[in-house]
């Protein structure tokens, strides 16, 4: 059963720490195993939805033994938290640090780091003074020239640019996700004036996978038994069975593809019977998740098939990887329907949801 699969990725999270050999790493045997345990409940708590109490067993984690590999088990927690920077910086610093990850589980982690980097926006910093602090929102990050693109959450900021001796440069921003925005700041003399150019904003490519050069062009990647272990709840790969509740009765059986894609079929049982077919795309990841549905009923009318268009939204909430309810809010249209029928139905429903 998958299940018993993914309780042996587990173990292998905490097992896999004992293999590093790195002199970073030379620590006393006791601290890996305290490393273990904590990683142990820490993916307990993230399969249970627990984000900020998986998060903390993590950083605990770390700082017992210090892993390169435990980054990826840190940049999942933020992601189930949304925190989107924090994730993309955990998973630059995995593939910088834990080289011997497997090609499969590089290729994914490239595609979680494609999501989130066009939910972030980058800040780039151009000073004609060396040497300045740069301060956005109060925070410290470093001094010009700032070699690599800051990373932001998308919204307003205040970029505050100062150095002894010359006027300070401040400029307020509103950064899209998606998107760079350069700023340039010229510091004058004291009793020099200066005028404030305009910020620039351009739409960011898709990331280099080639590029190695910096930390900001790098995709990052996971091992597999990190990467399994902590995986959002998109049912990717997982059977399962469910019960649908609307006008008439649905049981069937589902199976989930990629991320958030889920294909069902099930029988219509009620005054007419038939069968359904149905796809659910589910927008994000964590334990809340709104989606569509599209979906082929088909019933038999008098020996003869009527087939019919469904589709509307849904709303489903994963209890664990293993046990959802949801739902759904759609419009079925049967053209060429007998009256008794009816070619349009409004389609109020629910279910429930057990995944292998």
């Amino acid at each position: 059963m998958r299940l018993d699969l993914h309780c042996a990725r587990v173990a292998l999270v905490v097992v896999g720490l004992g293999t590093l050999i790195a002199p970073a790493l030379a620590q006393k045997p006791d601290s890996r195993t305290a490393a273990r345990e904590l990683l142990q409940e820490g993916a307990q708590l993230y399969d249970q939805g627990d984000y900020e109490g998986a998060l903390a067993k993590f950083e605990q984690a770390y700082q017992r033994f210090r892993s390169p590999k435990i980054f990826f088990n840190l940049g999942q927690a933020y992601r189930g938290l949304s925190r989107n920077v924090e994730a993309v910086e955990a998973f630059e610093r995995f593939l910088a640090e834990a080289k011997d990850a497997p090609a499969a589980s590089r290729q994914e982690a490239e595609s979680f780091l494609l999501a989130l980097r066009a939910r972030v926006a980058q800040l780039e910093i151009e000073c004609d003074t060396a040497g300045a602090q740069v301060l956005i929102d109060g925070r410290v990050h470093g001094t010009t020239p700032v070699a690599r693109s800051i990373l932001l959450a998308p919204g307003p900021h205040q970029v505050v640019i100062e150095k002894q001796g010359r006027s300070p440069f401040l400029q307020r921003l509103d950064l899209q996700p998606g998107a760079a925005t350069r700023v340039r700041a010229v510091l004058a003399e004291n009793n020099e004036e200066k005028t404030l150019p305009p910020a620039e904003t351009a739409v960011l490519p898709p990331p280099n996978r080639d590029a190695t050069s910096t930390p900001s062009t790098q995709v990052a990647s996971g091992q597999s038994e990190l990467k399994t272990a902590l995986s959002p709840r998109t049912h990717d790969g997982q059977f399962g069975a469910f019960v649908q509740f609307e006008r008439v009765l649905v049981p069937g059986l589902s199976y989930g593809i990629g991320h958030g894609i889920e294909i069902g079929a099930g029988a219509l049982i009620g005054y007419y019977k038939g069968t359904w077919l149905g796809v659910r795309y589910l927008l994000l990841d964590g334990a809340l998740k709104p989606g569509v549905v599209v979906a082929m009923p088909l019933f038999i009318v008098d020996g003869k098939a009527v087939a019919g268009i469904q589709a509307g939204a849904t709303l489903q909430w994963d209890w664990t990887r293993h046990f959802g309810l949801y739902a759904d809010l759609s419009v079925s249209y049967f053209p060429g329907a007998a009256a008794d029928l009816g070619s349009v139905w409004f389609v109020p429903g629910g279910g429930v949801q057990a995944r292998l």
